[in-house]
């Protein structure tokens, strides 16, 4: 089962709340790749890597950081997080370009099943912190449907932008 929650902001007002909500929580960021077995941290959701704004992170508390399950893909020679079985939020950030607006997404997988298939629940101190993450979050947007935005967004989608529901 998994815990979803979609949202649109600006780079400006992403990084404004993501600071808050750190603040107020503790908060460890990962690039959902990496070149080795090992989790990549970053410094922001809105990183320009290589001039490129990354889109796919996950959000850990600090104490899960050595519970973070890496997994490797061959054809690329890459490691990923594996959000099924690690105690994080999955984090893919929205992109706004002109009066284009991309929702982001957080979500999080409370239980799966095992490769034996037995149900494999996460520790309810993972779950405690979501519900916080996503309330810290939900505060100062507003929703319109199924998706929080912020007031760059609302603004764009007002005066004739549109939704990519990419």
């Amino acid at each position: 089962m998994s815990q979803q929650l979609y949202f649109c902001l600006s780079e400006q007002e992403l990084a404004e709340q993501e600071a808050k909500v750190r603040d107020e929580l503790g908060l460890i960021l990962l690039n959902d790749l990496s070149p080795t077995e090992k989790p990549v941290q970053c410094k922001s959701l809105v990183d320009h890597t290589d001039g490129q704004l990354m889109r796919s992170y996950h959000l850990v508390m600090p104490e899960n950081l050595d519970c973070v399950v890496m997994r490797y893909i061959p054809n690329r020679n890459i490691w990923t997080v594996d959000a099924l079985k690690s105690p994080t939020i999955a984090v893919t950030t929205p992109l706004i370009s002109g009066k284009l607006l991309r929702k982001g997404r957080f979500i999080y997988i409370d239980k799966y099943y095992s490769e034996d298939g037995s149900l494999v629940k996460k520790s309810n101190d993972v779950k405690v912190w979501v519900g916080k993450i996503y309330k810290g979050f939900k505060k100062t947007l507003t929703k319109r449907g199924a998706i929080y935005f912020g007031n760059d967004a609302i603004s764009i989608l007002d005066s004739g932008g549109e939704l990519d529901w990419q």
